[in-house]
């Protein structure tokens, strides 16, 4: 069941970027190889440009663990500076069963719902890439390399 339900949220996301895009070609989606939370999935993520340097991110993603998955999903501001920019967002992170020793969480993270702040960096590599870093009260340390479609 768990399955059918993220299969169907990345359904949803992927076909809501693609109308929204085509309706204004400022807008895009980007394709997420994301660390966070002690494990490694895959996202995508719509952003929005709101002025030249500042952008706003809707994002979903479905990672992995050992034993364990998190679903996560989340909205961020992001800030331009240059080839580099950075962000300040909330995630909210579902975890499948309790789990210990995340990097950049003390103590055991209980199964269930998180909300969490998310403080981030990034750098563009090109027009179309980028590796992002940065830290989630909900995930703990994060990183992500961005592909931009």
């Amino acid at each position: 069941m768990r399955k059918v339900i993220v299969f169907c949220l990345f359904f949803f996301v992927f076909a809501f970027t693609s109308v929204c895009i085509a309706q204004n070609p400022d807008k895009y989606a980007r394709a997420n190889l994301i660390y966070g939370g002690g494990a490694g999935g895959v996202g995508f993520d719509f952003i929005r440009p709101i002025n030249q340097d500042n952008n706003f991110r809707l994002g979903i993603g479905y990672l992995q663990g050992n034993q364990y998955n998190v679903l996560c999903a989340g909205l961020a501001g992001i800030r331009a500076f240059g080839n580099r920019y950075a962000g300040l967002g909330v995630t909210y992170a579902g975890y499948s069963e309790n789990v210990a020793d995340i990097p950049g969480l003390s103590g055991t993270v209980t199964q269930g719902g998180h909300v969490g702040l998310d403080l981030f960096t990034g750098v563009n590599l090109t027009d179309d890439k980028a590796l992002e870093v940065g830290y989630s009260s909900a995930l703990g340390f994060t990183g992500r390399a961005v592909f931009k479609f």
